[in-house]
């Protein structure tokens, strides 16, 4: 899967070049309904320091969660980013 690919590189080569790997993906339209697209958009826009985008695509996962231990680590993410929002709940 091409964001596994893009998640590797940006391992590798850091976090702007994963998010630069991401973006590219030709089928992200339909990324966007992926909880993992988000999350990893997130860990990388917090390993860039940007803390503010990266709660939002935490919270974007978040409302995507299936099960109850992704809210639990989605939240945990957001909270490494700073003040959380108190209208977002698990």
């Amino acid at each position: 899967m091409a964001l596994n690919r893009a998640i590797a590189i940006g391992q590798r080569d850091g976090p702007r070049r994963g998010l630069e790997e991401i973006r590219a993906i030709a089928d992200s339209g339909r990324l966007t309904k992926y909880r993992f697209y988000h999350a990893s958009l997130g860990e990388f826009e917090l390993r860039r320091g940007r803390p503010k985008i990266a709660r939002e695509h935490f919270y974007a996962a978040l409302d995507l969660a299936r099960n109850p231990m992704e809210p639990r680590f989605l939240h945990q993410r957001a909270s490494a980013c700073g003040a959380v929002d108190p209208s977002q709940s698990c």
